[in-house]
């Protein structure tokens, strides 16, 4: 007698089996590696990760989560047979699993055009899921396919399993036998109850949603990818190391006219911002500067801003200020001597610290928009103590944190935020705006920088909030004959009120009155911190800046001239064409 073989059905039964283990191991590791990501990723979005660098990009947490979705979904499908809830809702189309891997593979090379090196990785991780997601339900589809053209040809009607009480017949077209199993009894027992139609509808909701936040992705991956592909870094990149010992790339960038004297005129060294602020904000006052003046310009984007490297957790950098420039100086080369301009955020910080240890390299230092904390200035209108301004203040920042993570996470990554942020028509020089857009607003590291800032101070003791204003107790200690050549922004009583109605505040309401205490305190300490030397001064910007809303824009857009035309008297620096 000859050896039994195994009928065509066990042989089926047999491969499908080992495909199942296969596809489940598989499936499991990608999960647990997603599951073990996302929970990393999230404990880290507000504390900032291990090794100084800060909170991971929303787009690499979307992409963790949906593939951990997907990689569930599928397993869920595999092993549906084990409990009536699970099997409620159909499984995946192949040709959605599809489209959805193109959708990833475009998203992955637009992460990687962006150099956005964690997405990418996600998207290896996310495109792996759903390869072997399509593998199972392709090949699950054929095995039941041909399984029943076998039990039809072999067996005649079949009576147990998946098609209980549907006759099969070798004629039947493949429509009509797939037709047969989707009407199986144990799909009509799985979900013939109204709680199970309603785990149904849940099921089949949540992958719709999955599906569109796969598909959105692509449009922050495609934005990123135009931004970084079209704009190509002007400057340099240098490397500079902390003393903590981590090192971070930074683009740095000095301009030198032609034609340009060695020595003639000291170097104009801008900081700027550090929030998410890059060197592209004035692009316009270097330009003047350079072509107008002849003078050399040096600037760098922040680390976290521009093309600089993302942001190491802030204590690394803020608690670093002067050795971050004296790095930076080191390795392009620049000895000085300098006109140290520091223009948003920290940045006069930046610029004064650094004069205070460098004298013999400063020639002058030039702070614009010279700002008191806006959280203590409530607290002296209100007249309120510490305790109360450290609530506030909370509240307020926990508010804008939560505000920064929103557009990350949804306008940023899924670019919509381009939509509702054009170039601004007065920045300069205009040819430059959209660029310069896209490196301050249009990128998710900078929204990543800013928010990891607040979340920092909001970790910080009473916020930080107790000490006094750094920018005046370290101008005390300056030498008396390095100026600090002030610039602000003017307001007499009548552009007071216009703000006021700009802001839709009523001239008598608490917002508005606050904000006139804000200016005359503002004011005060500029002109106190201009009395610590007679060779100090303060400019303020009144009717030629009749139009700009914040101070910090006197030294950007239409008030470019008046600005560099104000600093270069002062230091007597003519411009080119006047020289003789």
């Amino acid at each position: 007698m000859g050896q039994h073989q195994p009928s065509r059905r066990s042989r089926m039964q047999c491969s499908t089996a080992v495909r199942n283990r296969w596809v489940t191991v598989s499936l499991g590791i990608l999960l647990a590696a997603s599951v073990v990501g996302l929970t990393l990723m999230s404990s880290w979005v507000n504390s900032g990760a291990p090794d100084g660098f800060v909170r991971p990009f929303a787009s690499s947490i979307w992409l963790a989560t949906l593939s951990a979705y997907f990689a569930v979904d599928a397993l869920v499908h595999i092993w549906h047979g084990r409990s009536a809830w699970l099997c409620c809702g159909a499984a995946v189309e192949p040709w959605i699993y599809i489209v959805l891997l193109g959708v990833v593979l475009c998203s992955m090379l637009g992460y990687a055009l962006a150099q956005r090196w964690g997405a990418f990785a996600w998207t290896w991780v996310f495109s792996l899921v759903l390869a072997v997601s399509l593998y199972w339900v392709k090949g699950t589809n054929g095995d039941r396919h041909t399984q029943y053209k076998a039990l039809a040809n072999d067996d005649g009607p079949y009576t147990s399993g998946d098609i209980r009480g549907d006759s099969i017949n070798a004629n039947d077209s493949d429509d009509v036998l797939l037709g047969k199993r989707g009407q199986s009894g144990r799909t009509r027992k799985c979900c013939e109850c109204s709680m199970k139609r309603v785990a149904t509808w849940i099921r089949g909701t949540v992958r719709v949603f999955a599906i569109f936040f796969t598909v959105a992705l692509l449009g922050g991956a495609v934005l990123e990818a135009q931004g970084y592909s079209r704009y190509l870094p002007q400057g340099k990149f240098v490397t500079i190391t902390h003393a903590s010992g981590l090192s971070q790339t930074v683009l740095a960038q000095c301009v030198t006219p032609p034609g340009y004297v060695p020595n003639s005129h000291p170097t104009f060294w801008s900081e700027v911002g550090g929030l998410g602020h890059s060197m592209s904000d004035l692009w316009g006052l270097r330009d003047e500067l350079v072509n107008t003046y002849g003078v050399r310009y040096c600037s760098y984007d922040m680390p976290g801003s521009g093309w600089s490297e993302e942001s190491a957790k802030q204590e690394y950098f803020l608690g670093e200020q002067v050795s971050l420039t004296e790095k930076v100086m080191e390795e392009m080369g620049e000895e000085g001597p300098f006109v140290m301009m520091g223009s948003m955020d920290s940045a006069y910080d930046r610029a004064l610290n650094f004069a205070l240890f460098h004298e013999e390299k400063v020639v002058a230092v030039v702070p614009v928009a010279l700002l008191l904390n806006e959280f203590q200035v409530w607290r002296d209108f209100h007249g309120k103590g510490d305790d109360a301004m450290i609530t506030y203040a909370s509240t307020v920042l926990q508010g804008r944190a939560l505000i920064g993570n929103l557009i990350t996470f949804f306008a940023v990554n899924w670019g919509l935020i381009g939509a509702y942020r054009p170039p601004s028509p007065t920045y300069v020089p205009h040819d430059k705006a959209a660029e310069s857009l896209f490196l301050n607003v249009l990128n998710e590291k900078q929204w990543t920088t800013n928010v990891a800032h607040i979340m920092q101070q909001l970790d910080e003791p009473d916020l930080g909030l107790n000490e006094p204003p750094s920018f005046g107790a370290t101008a005390m200690q300056l030498n008396t004959s390095i100026p600090i050549l002030i610039f602000g922004l003017g307001r007499n009583a009548s552009q007071l009120a216009s703000d006021c109605r700009a802001q839709s505040l009523a001239i008598d309401s608490a917002g508005c009155r606050l904000n006139s205490f804000t200016y005359n305190k503002t004011l005060a300490y500029n002109q106190l911190i201009q009395s610590y030397s007679n060779a100090s001064k303060l400019f303020m910007c009144a009717e030629e800046c009749a139009e700009t809303s914040k101070a910090f824009l006197v030294n950007q857009d239409q008030n470019i001239k008046w600005f560099t035309q104000t600093l270069m008297a002062e230091l007597k620096i003519p411009p080119r064409e006047s020289k003789k």
